[in-house]
């Protein structure tokens, strides 16, 4: 609203006043009579003029610039903190998938447990290789080293410590690996006889029997390993991710919503308050001084805008007189 459209009102609060004013006038004046109608005498008053006369004026336009620049200042911060706030929004939504941590504690789960397998892995083959030389003997036929690589690939295939995957490409070459010990297997077996065969069976079975309590141990520490090892890969993530999040809030450093906008509605009215101030009590002047010129011109009503078909004195230069008497 431009500042001489803040004026308008005052048209309400001279026809009040000297609508009261002249009829206590009337009624002291003992020269009037009240059987004869009078015309109401008017002026005009051009308040765009008047107002830039008032001390206070400079002071009050000063105040309502300041307002409106706080205003303009609120909106673009406003606008800059919902930006950043709708970036931080995504990135902290991105965290939640971020490949480069999950990538990174995969690759820790898996060479761990693969280090653990390989290390169960160890002592089993050297208590399957005791076993094989402790009834090796019991064989009817000497064994050769053919079939004792027969026993150690069927003892391998059915009783060795289950591995761990954690990546389809990890599976695959667990897949991979078992296809090959099975297809050599196969081609030994093919190239021995079955009296053979028969004695590899009985020792085979003596040794597994053995093997069975020691495998199902090691097969439990081997999850109980990796269960662990997860949970706490998972636990290590999330504070990753937390240490992420903190980073990214640090950098954008948003401001509490509920207390930046309290703050900012704090100033907002003070200023708001203080051009209302100035605005009132210059209003309340060009009303005092109205009042005194309508009575020195012996005027029924001051109006700010021309009036139709009615003759109107203007009084805007008498009102700007009387501030430089004042002076």
């Amino acid at each position: 609203m431009k500042p001489q459209y803040r004026w308008i009102s005052v048209v309400v609060v001279v026809m009040a006043a000297l609508l009261a004013g002249l009829f206590i006038h009337n009624r002291l004046d003992d020269k009037k009579t009240t059987s004869t109608p009078n015309m109401p005498k008017i002026g005009i008053v051009k308040m765009e003029k008047v107002i830039k006369f008032n001390p206070s004026y400079d002071e009050y336009t000063q105040a309502k610039k300041e307002l409106d620049d706080l205003q303009a200042q609120y909106k673009n911060e406003q606008q800059s903190l919902t930006q950043k706030s709708q970036q931080q929004s995504l990135a902290l939504q991105a965290l939640g998938s971020d490949k480069e941590i999950t990538d990174l504690l995969n690759t820790e789960l898996i060479t761990k447990v693969k280090a653990k397998e390989q290390e169960l892995n160890v002592a089993y083959q050297k208590q399957r290789i005791a076993l094989i030389n402790k009834y090796r003997g019991e064989v009817k036929t000497e064994m050769t080293e053919a079939d004792l690589r027969i026993v150690n690939l069927q003892l391998e295939l059915s009783a060795n410590t289950a591995p761990i995957a954690v990546t389809e490409e990890q599976k695959a070459v667990i897949e991979a690996e078992r296809a090959a010990k099975e297809k050599e297997l196969q081609e030994l077996l093919a190239s021995r006889s079955q009296s053979v065969q028969g004695n590899l069976q009985d020792l085979e079975q003596k040794v597994d029997a053995e093997l069975a309590p020691i495998r199902a141990s090691g097969q439990k520490e081997l999850d109980d390993y990796a269960a662990n090892l997860q949970k706490e890969l998972l636990a290590r993530r999330d504070m990753m991710v937390k240490a992420k999040a903190e980073s990214i809030m640090a950098t954008n450093n948003l401001p509490n919503p509920v207390e930046w906008n309290t703050a900012w509605d704090s100033r907002m009215k003070a200023k708001q308050s203080e051009v209302e101030a100035l605005h009132d009590a210059i209003l309340e002047d060009v009303r005092m001084r109205a009042m005194v010129v309508a009575k020195e011109k012996n005027l029924d009503l001051i109006v700010i805008d021309e009036v139709s078909n009615v003759n109107a004195t203007d009084v805007t230069d008498a009102i700007i007189a009387s501030y430089s008497v004042a002076q």
